[in-house]
């Protein structure tokens, strides 16, 4: 397992061995059932604190360890691919993925004004995913402000600078542009689909 070294707790001097396995169970019930910290504690016989801090630390080292293999930035061949299946499928031809965003409800920060604060009129964090013709993500950007546009987030993500300066140029022949009004057209922001 290529998170198992990772997921070892040390407390000041002293080492416990909190097994990975148990580290991972804590995490996965959290992030399957969205259990609060202290029905977890209660449940694994942990602190509120440390049940907190494996999570945070879990979820790190998960994305850290796995995020290149399991959710790599498509290369030029991959985005062919990609568009491909997408003219197969749907018929829409150059097409790089289907993209949305969505807000993720949090309790406002300290101190954070109106940073997190959305058009819903909740506070939020927003995920911004694109996905491929079979629904597969090929892209995720998570933790966004909720103050923030689903176009503004995209143009900032390391997804959307690639698109933008043509790190991703194909020379075909027809573009063909497809845009939700949510992604404002800006002739510098515009999403063109080679």
């Amino acid at each position: 397992m290529r998170v198992h070294g990772f997921l070892i707790y040390i407390v000041t001097k002293v080492v416990l061995n909190l097994v990975p396995l148990w580290r991972l169970a804590v995490t996965l019930i959290f992030l399957a059932q969205g259990c609060n910290f202290n029905v977890l504690s209660w449940s694994f016989k942990l602190g509120v604190s440390t049940v907190r801090k494996i999570i945070y630390e879990t979820c790190d080292t998960i994305w850290e360890e796995l995020h290149d293999a399991y959710l790599s930035t498509p290369n030029s061949h991959e985005l062919r691919d990609i568009a491909n299946k997408f003219c197969v499928n749907t018929g829409m031809p150059n097409c790089l993925g289907a993209i949305d965003g969505k807000h993720i409800r949090i309790k406002s920060p300290r101190n954070s004004g109106s940073l997190y604060y959305n058009y819903k009129k909740t506070f939020s964090i927003v995920l911004m995913a694109v996905s491929d013709a079979n629904y597969v993500f090929t892209y995720v950007d998570v933790g966004a402000l909720g103050s923030q546009s689903d176009g503004g987030i995209f143009v900032r993500s390391a997804c959307g600078k690639k698109l933008l300066n043509g790190h991703w140029k194909f020379l075909l022949t027809q573009t063909y542009r497809v845009q939700r009004t949510a992604f404002c057209i800006i002739t510098s922001a515009t999403v063109r689909f080679y």
